[in-house]
């Protein structure tokens, strides 16, 4: 008998090996492990022994065996078995499917545990962020409330006056300052005067380049767009009775040579209120006063008709006399100790 059917017969008698005990048991002899039922009947094997296979060949070389290939299990199948090749394909992509199912199984586990751990985390950080705010808003009550300052005056002052310069001319705005200075109080105080102009019927503050603009002052350009808007216009009454200007720049590197520059028309530019005689030289002159070094405008006696100084980096202050100097360090070293 050939191999291949010997092995086919084999496998049929142990496929149906318990086939013939089960004809004819009782529901006792199935439970009966001793009954015979389950016992293998004999199998009666060809006593022909297999031809063993040679090991080399006619010319001596060793003998290789062909390697099985997927091709090759294909092919038999088709050949021996009577199967298709479309009903083998549909099995090998059923068991594909199968498995493909598995891992897409194993994977939509495997983001469960990351989503469920994400809201762990959340759960977790939204409870920290529960008792922080807790607490800042239990100290934020707590804490004392504190005022907002609104914006300082540049100067303290005793009173207060408005110059409108609606279509004014350099003249009649000379004029109405000089007013002003005239106008004394019965009590010796300082009074600032606002300069104003309306703007949809509301009346607002004169901007510094405004007002150089309005009495035709000469200043440089540079200088001009280098200062403050905001500026403060005095007049003194304590002392002398005697105007003077603060104010503000951002920067002394430029400031100063702007000053400089403009000292070559500020006699003329300041004639009507510094009273200059027209007959008279002046000269500008490096000078100290009060601990400040000023640049004096002076006669050719050495009187100071006026002069200019920095207060510190930022604050520029354009006077008459010495006292009016005093009297504004000292309102600002009260400013600042208010503070």
């Amino acid at each position: 008998m050939p191999p291949d059917e010997l092995n086919k017969n084999l496998i049929d008698k142990q496929r149906n090996a318990n086939a013939e005990a089960f004809k004819g048991a009782g529901m006792g002899d199935l439970i009966d492990k001793n009954s015979g039922v389950y016992r293998a009947p004999e199998v009666v094997r060809d006593p022909t022994p297999l031809p063993e296979k040679p090991k080399f060949d006619g010319d001596g070389f060793p003998v290789i065996e062909n390697v099985r290939t997927y091709q090759e299990d294909i092919a038999n199948a088709v050949k021996n078995e009577n199967v298709s090749v479309s009903k083998m394909m549909m099995a090998e992509g059923a068991r594909r499917d199968k498995q493909g199912i598995a891992v897409e199984e194993s994977k939509r586990g495997f983001r469960w545990h990351i989503v469920l751990g994400a809201f762990a985390s959340l759960f977790f950080l939204g409870g920290i962020g529960a008792v922080g705010y807790s607490f800042m808003v239990k100290n934020k009550a707590d804490a004392p409330v504190v005022e907002v300052p609104t914006k300082s005056e540049i100067l303290s002052y005793n009173q207060q006056t408005k110059i409108s310069v609606i279509a004014k001319k350099r003249e009649d705005f000379l004029g109405a300052i000089l007013k002003e200075i005239q106008n004394a109080p019965k009590d010796a105080s300082l009074r600032k005067v606002d300069f104003v102009s309306t703007v949809e019927e509301k009346e607002v503050l004169v901007a510094l380049p405004e007002f150089v603009a309005t009495l035709d002052l000469r200043a440089p350009d540079r200088l001009v767009r280098n200062l403050s808007d905001e500026f403060f216009f005095g007049i003194n009454f304590i002392g002398q009775g005697s105007p003077f200007i603060i104010a503000k720049t951002a920067s002394y590197d430029i400031a100063y040579p702007g000053l400089l520059d403009w000292e070559k028309t500020l006699v003329d530019d300041f004639k009507e209120i510094v009273e200059t005689d027209p007959l008279k030289n002046y000269t500008f002159k490096d000078r100290i006063i009060l601990n400040k070094d000023v640049r004096s405008l002076e006669d050719g006696a050495g009187n100071i008709i006026f002069y200019y100084t920095f207060i510190d980096q930022n604050t520029i202050f354009f006077g008459k006399d010495t006292d009016s100097l005093k009297e504004v360090l000292e309102r600002l070293r009260l400013m600042r100790l208010k503070k």
